[in-house]
C-alpha cells in the first residue's frame, strides 16, 4: 500500500469516435489514502474536548497516525 494511492479511484471510460476503441477520458482520484486516514483520525481528535493541544498539533498527530496505519497495512499484505 502506498500513501499516495487514491482512496477512491474512479475512471470514466468512453469510446473513441470512428474506431470504437475504449479509452479513459478522465480519472477522478480525490483524496489520497494518507489524506483520508488523517482526516478520519483528525475528526476524532477534534471532537475530543481536550484543550491542551492546538489544532496544528492535532493535525500533526493525525498525519503520524495515518502513516502508521499505512505502514501496518503494508506489512499485513506481505
Amino acid at each position: 500500500m502506498n500513501a499516495k494511492d487514491p482512496a477512491f479511484p474512479v475512471a470514466y471510460y468512453d469510446f473513441q469516435p470512428g474506431t470504437g476503441e475504449q479509452v479513459v477520458r478522465e480519472q477522478f482520484f480525490g483524496l489520497t489514502k494518507r489524506e483520508l486516514f488523517a482526516a478520519m483520525v483528525l475528526q476524532g481528535m477534534v471532537s475530543n474536548p481536550d484543550t491542551r493541544t492546538t489544532y496544528e498539533e492535532k493535525a500533526h498527530k493525525a498525519l503520524m497516525n495515518a502513516d502508521a496505519l499505512i505502514l501496518a497495512l503494508g506489512k499485513e499484505q506481505s
